[in-house]
């Protein structure tokens, strides 16, 4: 008899611990990216058009 979670419990438990681990990579990815002020984006559209 085994004891402990049920495979579907556990497999659900890891889906979500992949799920998390992947937006932290994401986020991590965007607070190394350099990040474009808005009044600064504005004025360039507006001196290219």
């Amino acid at each position: 008899m085994k004891w402990g979670k049920p495979d579907g419990i556990a497999n659900n438990s890891t889906a979500s611990i992949s799920q998390a681990r992947k937006a932290v990579e994401q986020l991590k990815m965007e607070a190394c990216m350099d990040r474009i002020k808005v009044h600064v984006f504005f004025f360039y559209l507006f001196l290219c058009y």
